[in-house]
């Protein structure tokens, strides 16, 4: 027996076909398009503004200044591979102690930055050349940088904070040094 709201819903199909009326999942499939880069947007992939994609990883040129911002440096040459991209970045942003040199650690101290007092941080990756050039996984270094997106988008909705146990709202972006290697990663990730 099927549930009572999928009886009404095949109940609406069959009263369509018979008329002129659309069906009701031809409106939900014209809705889920309309709205599709709202989607998109929320997830960070897709800017509203301009439709870049990735827009909290971003190439800049060397002589490019973030005054406004909290500028923290990575150097690529030393983040060859997850693991000492790990360290790098966990001794440049001083990472608390409990710190699991991973994926999901790394995206619990992002998400967190309590520590850091300045509201608009800007993680500057110089010899970008180098970074993550000697990893051999693919895939982990695509998900490196759909997280280290998706936890810069996350920023942009929390909320001002309303009592001291709530965290302050920070505004974090990745900065690249223009090179052929990141400019091959960042293209694969829009893939």
């Amino acid at each position: 027996m099927y549930p009572r709201s999928s009886m009404a819903l095949s109940n609406c199909r069959l009263r369509a076909k018979s008329s002129n009326v659309p069906v009701v999942s031809d409106w939900l499939i014209l809705y889920f398009f309309a709205n599709l880069h709202l989607l998109f947007a929320a997830v960070g992939f897709v800017s509203l503004n301009n439709l870049n994609f990735m827009t909290h990883l971003q190439l800049i040129p060397n002589t490019n200044t973030w005054e406004d911002h909290e500028i923290i440096y990575l150097d690529g040459n030393k983040c060859h591979t997850l693991r000492s991209f790990y360290e790098a970045i966990a001794e440049a942003m001083d990472f608390p102690e409990d710190f699991g040199f991973n994926i999901d650690s790394l995206d619990e101290m992002l998400s967190n930055l309590s520590w850091i007092e300045e509201e608009k941080i800007a993680v500057r990756v110089t010899n970008s050349e180098y970074f993550l050039s000697k990893e051999r996984n693919e895939s982990k270094k695509l998900t490196l940088l759909d997280r280290l997106s998706a936890t810069c988008e996350d920023w942009r909705w929390t909320e001002p904070a309303e009592s001291e146990d709530d965290l302050e709202k920070k505004q974090l972006t990745f900065l690249f040094d223009e090179s052929d290697n990141i400019r091959e990663l960042l293209k694969k990730t829009e893939e």
